[in-house]
């Protein structure tokens, strides 16, 4: 069926509805038709039967900031079509930060042109900052609810808006041009079809209008641990993380402010807020580990949007591991150092997907134990006596591998890279490599010929600690890919030293590397013009400097 017979299809199915005198599956069938056809008679119908709709709804009337969110979010559920005029009136209420969740909940939405109307409402007003991040959801959800109407509207707006000669203004006009390109105009449709439309028009005043009871007011029903388990069903999604945030609050938890001030410093962070972060980390750490706090390596704990995102977890006792083993709070870990096999591969772990301080020993121990589906990455501590190929053998026994780091150090003094490229070697092919290795083993010289060897090694990427100590210290990182004119170098440090690139750099001599070079916050120009032009010797000037 092509797309004019389901256009047509639609509109029977809309005059059987209109028949059978239904108002809520009227607006069902009129959405479906407009779906199809963008007609303004469609969207006239539409916004006409809501408006009688929105009459007889029970509004919103939560009184809290969070229970008018959860009743939102029940909303936005139940997927019923005569709500969303209650979903887009929440719109011009939200905050800064809850309209980014709110637009959140417009693209769970199938398109709607009372969506429409509402976003371009939104535009008019400029009720935020013209820089906020907000608005890039805002247009993206104006593009896939649009219709005729929100292009003739967007267009009657007055350029340039107020604020001309800011920054924020001038990026708002442009979206606003470039969405009167891209909105969706009007399909053709023909007379017969816009006479049957017409007429379907003119007996909505006559339909039942068939309310289904609102939500029940879920504040009052849900507990913590519900408000958790939503925060775990949608890892990726803010909403549920403030909602639980409010909750922490209206009781005096400090999580709350944790959650919240961490939510808003992933979407754009002061160095205020930054600051009000690290003291409330520090003065409460152990509230915010909670039942955790006896397992987890206090030093290694981090935080991500208010949860627990890393941290080095051992059970001590038998009691802890019966006890905390699938303990919820550790579900939001995304990264974990620990030797714990029976936790990672548990089904606590949904979003784990990194594991950290591994020996080669306990590496092939977890290969070879039930499959790890989830693991994307793995972090091993080697020596040059350690049995490489052993190691290479057995990591086939992680099929989801994506990238593996390798903290190799030798024992008795330094020595030649040559003692590590067997990392180069099958089945690690398929792996972006990290070699951290001492700094007198990170020549690139011998790198590039043992990749030269190697057609498949085509990411890797070497950090040479700048310090003694191994943990926690600045490096230098030059991460190496193929291309198909030679090799790629992109070079990152915190400090430029002469001494450091010769090191790195010495006797390269190769015309198949080009360099990006990127410079620290603060160096003194000699350093950097010398360490240039060392590099523009070595790779006959093919070396870029991007900007600090």
């Amino acid at each position: 069926m092509n797309g004019d017979e389901l256009f047509a299809d639609s509109v029977s199915t809309l005059e059987r509805q209109v028949a059978e005198g239904h108002g809520g599956k009227v607006l069902d069938a009129l959405l479906v038709a407009w779906r199809l056809r963008r007609l303004p008679v469609l969207t006239d119908s539409i916004e006409a039967l809501s408006a009688r709709f929105e009459k007889v709804l029970p509004p919103i009337s939560a009184k809290t900031e969070r229970a008018r969110y959860e009743t939102l979010l029940d909303l936005v559920a139940r997927k019923q079509s005569v709500d969303v005029a209650l979903i887009v009136a929440e719109l011009p209420l939200a905050t800064v930060i809850r309209a980014r969740d709110h637009v959140d909940r417009l693209a769970a939405m199938e398109p709607d042109p009372r969506v429409a109307r509402a976003l371009v409402d939104h535009v008019a007003q400029q009720r935020f900052t013209l820089n906020n991040t907000v608005w890039t959801g805002i247009f993206r959800e104006l593009l896939r609810h649009g219709d005729v109407r929100a292009r003739e509207a967007l267009a009657k707006l007055p350029l340039p808006l107020e604020g001309e000669g800011t920054l924020g203004a001038d990026k708002l006009r442009a979206r606003i041009m470039r969405s009167l390109d891209t909105l969706p105009s009007e399909l053709p449709a023909s007379a017969e079809i816009l006479r049957r439309l017409t007429a379907v028009q003119a007996s909505l005043d006559g339909l039942r209008l068939d309310v289904a009871p609102p939500p029940a007011k879920a504040p009052a029903g849900r507990n913590e641990a519900e408000l958790f388990a939503a925060v775990l069903a949608s890892p990726a999604d803010d909403a549920p993380r403030l909602v639980l945030a409010d909750h922490y609050t209206e009781r005096g938890d400090v999580r709350g402010e944790f959650i919240s001030l961490q939510v808003q410093n992933a979407r754009g962070a002061t160095p205020k807020n930054l600051k009000k972060e690290a003291q409330l980390l520090k003065q409460h750490l152990v509230t915010l580990l909670g039942p955790l706090e006896p397992v987890v390596d206090r030093g290694t704990a981090r935080f991500a949007r208010g949860f627990l995102q890393h941290a080095r977890v051992k059970f001590k006792t038998a009691a802890q591991r019966k006890e905390l083993l699938h303990h919820p709070l550790l579900s939001t870990l995304e990264s974990i150092d620990t030797r714990e096999f029976e936790l990672i591969r548990s089904d606590t772990l949904p979003g784990l997907r990194t594991v950290c301080g591994l020996s080669w020993k306990k590496l092939v121990e977890l290969a070879h134990g039930d499959p790890v589906p989830k693991l994307r990455r793995v972090e091993v501590e080697l020596t040059t006596n350690d049995p490489g190929d052993v190691v290479l053998q057995h990591l086939a026994g992680l099929p989801s591998l994506a990238e593996a780091h390798f903290e190799l150090f030798g024992e008795g003094g330094a020595y030649s890279p040559e003692a590590w490229t067997w990392l180069l070697d099958s089945p690690l092919r398929r792996v972006k490599l990290e070699i951290r290795t001492e700094l007198s083993r990170g020549r690139l010289a011998p790198t590039l010929e043992a990749m030269d060897r190697r057609p498949e090694a085509n990411d890797v990427v070497l950090l040479i600690p700048l310090a003694q100590s191994h943990v926690g210290q600045p490096e230098y990182a030059a991460h190496v890919t193929r291309t198909k004119d030679g090799y790629h170098v992109v070079l990152r440090s915190p400090e430029h030293s002469l001494y450091l690139h010769k090191t790195v750099f010495e006797n390269l001599n190769r015309r198949d590397v080009s360099v990006e070079m990127h410079p620290p916050a603060q160096q003194t120009d000699t350093q950097f013009r010398d360490a240039v032009a060392l590099l523009r010797r070595a790779t006959g000037d093919r070396v870029t400097v991007m900007a600090g």
